[in-house]
C-alpha cells in the first residue's frame, strides 16, 4: 500500500507541476501576443514600411541634386549618339511647386505644362507630394539652385547602347548589380530605359506616362569596376523623360560576386 500511495502522490505532484507549467506558458503566450499587437500598432502609427526603413549607404554618383558646383549642373554628365540632355528648373513638369502663400498669377493649370516661369501651385506653402516644404528650388529647409535632368532622343537611329547619357561615380567600385533610386517622368516614348555600363545593364520600367513615379530597383550588369554609369535609350521612337534626385547605391553581395568600393576621396 505504501508503494501505491507513493506512486499516486507522485502522479498528483506531476499533474500539479504540469498545470503550473501550462499556466506559465499561457501567460507567456499572452504577453508575446500583447507585445506583437503593440508592435503592429507602433508600425501602423509610426509610418514604418516593411523592408524599406533600412539604413542606406551613401550614393556613389556625383551631385544628384544637380547644383552648379563651379562647372555647371551637368558637370560629370555626357551623352552619346543622338541623345541630348539639359538641366532644367525643378518646377518643370510639376516635380515641385513654389513655396508661397497664394497662387501666382502665372501658375500653370497642369503639372504637364509647368515650367520655371509658370509653376504648378500645390497649395499654401506646399511644394507638392515629393518635397512639401523645402526642395531644390526654394522653401523652408530647401537647397536652392538644384535642377532635374531632361533627356531627349529624336525618332530613329535605334541602337542597343549608342544612344545614351552617362554620369560618373564619385568612386570606382566592383559590382555586378546596383540599386537605382530616382523620380522619373516619361513625357514621350516607351515606358522603359536601360541602366548599366553600356548594353550590359537591366531595364528600368516606369508604370505610366506623364506621371512622376519613384523608382527603386536593383539592376544586374556585367561585373566591372568602372566609374560611370549609362542611361540607355534603345528605342526607335521619339523619347523625352525627366529624372530627378538620382541615387546609385551599391548592393551587398558575397564571394566572387562581392561588391567592393574603391574609396579614393578624403
Amino acid at each position: 500500500m505504501s508503494l501505491e500511495k507513493d506512486i499516486a502522490d507522485l502522479v498528483k505532484a506531476t499533474n500539479r507541476l504540469t498545470d503550473s507549467v501550462d499556466g506559465k506558458i499561457r501567460h507567456i503566450d499572452e504577453r508575446v501576443a500583447r507585445a506583437e499587437r503593440e508592435f503592429q500598432s507602433w508600425r501602423t502609427s509610426s509610418g514604418f514600411v516593411h523592408q524599406r526603413d533600412h539604413l542606406m549607404a551613401m550614393p556613389l554618383n556625383y551631385n544628384p541634386f544637380m547644383h552648379d558646383l563651379g562647372n555647371g549642373p551637368l558637370e560629370g554628365w555626357g551623352t552619346r549618339g543622338s541623345v541630348t540632355i539639359e538641366a532644367v528648373h525643378p518646377f518643370t513638369k510639376g516635380f515641385e511647386g513654389p513655396y508661397v502663400p497664394e497662387k501666382p498669377a502665372s501658375a500653370s493649370s497642369s503639372i504637364h505644362d509647368a515650367t520655371k516661369a509658370n509653376p504648378y501651385y500645390f497649395g499654401r506653402y506646399n511644394k507638392g507630394p515629393r518635397v512639401r516644404r523645402g526642395g531644390l528650388a526654394d522653401g523652408w529647409g530647401g537647397t536652392p539652385g538644384g535642377h532635374i535632368l531632361r533627356i531627349y532622343k529624336p525618332a530613329g537611329e535605334r541602337h542597343n547602347y549608342a544612344n545614351s547619357c552617362m554620369f560618373r561615380m564619385i568612386e570606382t567600385y566592383k559590382r555586378h548589380k546596383s540599386r537605382f533610386r530616382s523620380y522619373v517622368y516619361v513625357n514621350k516614348g516607351p515606358l522603359s530605359f536601360d541602366f548599366g555600363l553600356t548594353d550590359d545593364g537591366g531595364q528600368i520600367n516606369v508604370p505610366s506616362i506623364r506621371t512622376w513615379h519613384f523608382i527603386d530597383q536593383n539592376v544586374g550588369q556585367s561585373e566591372v569596376c568602372g566609374n560611370y554609369m549609362n542611361i540607355n535609350i534603345d528605342h526607335a521612337e521619339e523619347c523625352e523623360l525627366f529624372i530627378a534626385m538620382i541615387n546609385v547605391l551599391p548592393i551587398l553581395s558575397e564571394g566572387d560576386a562581392a561588391t567592393i568600393i574603391n574609396r579614393r576621396s578624403k
